[in-house]
């Protein structure tokens, strides 16, 4: 029974919302079944629930019939459905007033209809977001006039500037939103989209004046980031995000957030100036912000790109600090792992190598990348402590991991078994032999895949 809709989506009903669908079900207006009753009776009750033991609280001394069994489970998930949606209309004022819009207006209800026109109105204008949804809610509101004064013929009551406006600034905007996340897919699935006529919508928005609106122009700019590279459109964006964030629906300052820290990151693989201590800025102020939070916890990998980049800024003690704050958001299963390597690579980056190598001894079983990262670091610390018998068991255990994971891309492989070779070349090599040294680091210049590059070169420089 536990597949059913019905027993799934009771399941993510709340203490309190149980309590109330109970009541809402005790109501004659909504059911009039007493087996329905008996049937939701049972579900409050026994967990996990058995086809046979509800059949037997529903139909107590009945032989089993799966028939009446199944409708009486459909008749019940219909009214949990009804439920939710009453629920929702009873919190969602601008919903209510949606639907109720349409009720006075095909009723002929002027007086009525004015007043919930008002009272959506006010409604809107007290929305601390000025989002996709509110465009939304403006175009609705607009149209709604627009079709009152139509059906009562008063020609000059028509708002059909307002219906073309509020529905223009509400469709520019999300077919922004849609072409940014296209865009966001594209680069990382091999897959095309057919944006549309996305100039012609551009030209629009600069002609209108709608850059003046935040969400149009947040989209706007984010847009322009991705499609035309080393463009400026990062300093508008970030004014928006950053000074004005409260405009925005917490998943839509995400978003916006994830868009510019993305592109920020494109520039920096590009070696373009100035642009990590941006990164680094949008960083600490989206975390002020609680941005990168999701129902109270912080994505690991949000967590390890934020400690690196803390590092990369010689960041020490903030990092360290946000390292120990945010462990605790982390999700349960990778938090102590994640912790400790995020530790490790700030004790790596300040030469506290006894610290980072306790550290990365002591990670349990972890995502792969980590692994790798990990066993890397152990190399160079092993190295520049001369610790060669366990820099050579490691080299040696690494070798084979690589080898036999299958999991892993062939070009991540292929890095880390290249720096696995250098790194035993270099341990081989005879530092007082000038040709030798020579060839050695002509060949870390010459390969192509090789992530350590500028360490091995300076391990070689030092002798």
């Amino acid at each position: 029974m536990h597949n059913t809709k019905l027993v799934q989506l009771f399941q993510t009903l709340s203490k309190v919302e149980q309590n109330r669908l109970e009541r809402f079900i005790d109501s004659p207006y909504h059911n009039r079944h007493s087996d329905v009753k008996a049937l939701l009776d049972y579900l409050l009750a026994v967990s996990p629930p058995t086809l046979e033991g509800a059949h037997a609280a529903v139909f107590p001394n009945q032989p089993y019939n799966s028939t009446k069994l199944r409708n009486t489970q459909s008749y019940l998930l219909k009214l949990v459905e009804k439920f939710l949606v009453y629920e929702h209309l009873e919190q969602d004022e601008a919903a209510y007033c949606q639907l109720l819009l349409p009720l006075y207006r095909q009723r002929g209800l002027h007086k009525g209809f004015q007043s919930t026109v008002r009272n959506n109105a006010r409604y809107l204008s007290k929305q601390p977001h000025r989002s996709v949804q509110y465009h939304y809610g403006e175009f609705c509101l607009q149209q709604e006039q627009f079709l009152h004064a139509q059906e009562r013929n008063r020609l000059e009551d028509k708002n059909i500037q307002a219906v073309l406006d509020s529905f223009d600034i509400y469709y520019s905007t999300n077919k922004l939103r849609y072409a940014i996340t296209a865009l966001s897919h594209q680069n990382i699935f091999n897959v095309q989209y057919d944006l549309g006529s996305m100039e012609t919508l551009l030209q629009r928005v600069e002609a209108r004046n709608w850059l003046e609106i935040p969400s149009v122009a947040a989209y706007y700019h984010s847009y322009k980031m991705l499609t035309t590279p080393q463009t400026a459109e990062y300093a508008q964006l970030k004014q928006l995000i950053v000074e004005q964030w409260e405009l925005f629906e917490p998943s839509e300052l995400r978003d916006l957030y994830l868009t510019a820290i993305n592109a920020f990151i494109r520039q920096l693989n590009r070696g373009e100036a100035g642009v990590l201590e941006e990164l680094f800025l949008l960083y600490q102020s989206g975390l002020e912000r609680g941005v990168f939070m999701v129902d109270g916890e912080l994505s690991r990998f949000t967590y390890k790109n934020i400690t690196s980049v803390a590092i990369r800024c010689a960041a020490y003690e903030w990092g360290a600090n946000f390292v120990e704050e945010y462990a605790p958001h982390l999700p349960a299963e990778h938090r102590q792992n994640y912790r400790r390597y995020c530790q490790a690579r700030l004790s790596y980056a300040t030469e506290a190598y006894q610290e980072a190598m306790h550290c990365l001894q002591t990670l349990g079983s972890t995502d792969r990348e980590v692994i790798m990262d990990g066993k890397g670091m152990l190399i160079k610390i092993y190295y520049m402590l001369g610790e060669y018998d366990a820099l050579e068991s490691l080299l040696s255990s690494f070798k084979t991991y690589l080898k036999r994971d299958q999991y892993i891309s062939a070009d991540l492989k292929a890095v880390y078994l290249n720096f696995v070779h250098y790194v035993q070349r270099l341990q081989q090599h005879n530092p007082y032999d000038p040709e030798a040294r020579a060839q050695l680091s002509q060949d870390v210049l010459n390969e192509r895949q090789l992530p350590e590059r500028q360490w091995l070169l300076r391990q070689l420089e030092a002798g």
